[in-house]
């Protein structure tokens, strides 16, 4: 009796055990079945004329992006397998066009495949050659020439984060006057220039730049008030500045001033 009481006690603990791992077994061969199943269907769709590519869809708010400019960039053509395609490499060729500022690709069952593009929205121009789009990057495109009506950047790419801070920050207080900015010129000698929607250019040099821009504020309204509006005013002084007028060179405080 005492060897048959000590092997039901031996018993219990295997018992309990194999209860506690048999559901552990079975989920795993549950997903080695699932995972056989998923990669045989996905080489059934690979093989399969029922689920070749029939059709590209391109969609999005376009302007400027032509659809047969996309198709051009992802060379897909019709009978080219669905499930096989490679989309990111398809993403990466869409992406590259000037225009695009993202994209998103998506297979939809049994042969279509569909293009989201997002369009770049222009800003300003950039050296007469490039376009700035609504979040700050420049762009290449091959029509640079149709937005000859915004506002034209010349800076270097290196300098371009500090030209566009200036461009805005300048629009902004000007904006009491009833004046914006339509060129802004940053040089390679870190000196700075405006042209106002008036014609007006301001001259600030290589320092203090929003220090001389207030100081021009200050002053415009007195050199304005007869109505005649002046062709540059120059505030490269510490303390003064020099204007000059249309017909003749009127200078108030001038000096000697160098880039």
């Amino acid at each position: 009796m005492a060897q048959a009481t000590r092997k039901t006690t031996e018993q219990i603990p295997l018992t309990q055990r194999l209860k506690t791992v048999l559901p552990f077994v079975s989920a795993l061969l549950l997903l080695i079945g699932a995972t056989v199943l998923v990669l045989t269907l996905q080489q059934r769709y690979r093989d399969s004329d029922s689920w070749q590519l029939q059709r590209v869809r391109v969609e999005g708010a376009m302007r400027q992006v032509k659809s047969a400019e996309v198709l051009a960039a992802m060379q897909v053509q019709a009978g080219m397998t669905l499930a096989a395609l490679d989309l990111r490499q398809l993403h990466e060729r869409v992406a590259a066009l000037p225009w695009v500022k993202s994209v998103s690709l998506r297979r939809v069952y049994p042969g279509e495949l569909q293009v989201t593009v997002v369009e770049r929205t222009p800003w300003l121009r950039l050296n007469q050659d490039e376009l700035i789009d609504t979040d700050g990057n420049p762009y290449a495109p091959a029509n640079v020439a149709a937005f000859g009506h915004l506002a034209l950047l010349r800076s270097s790419h290196g300098q371009l984060e500090q030209a566009v801070a200036q461009f805005v920050g300048g629009n902004d207080q000007l904006k009491p006057l009833g004046l914006t900015i339509v060129e802004l010129d940053l040089n390679g000698r870190g000196a700075l220039m405006m042209t106002l929607n008036n014609k007006l250019q301001l001259m600030f040099g290589r320092d203090d730049w929003d220090g001389r821009l207030q100081r021009f504020m200050s002053l415009y309204p007195g050199l304005v008030a007869d109505g005649n509006v002046p062709t540059y005013i120059d505030l490269r002084y510490d303390t003064g500045f020099a204007v000059a007028w249309p017909q003749t060179e009127k200078m108030t405080n001038s000096k000697t001033a160098g880039l």
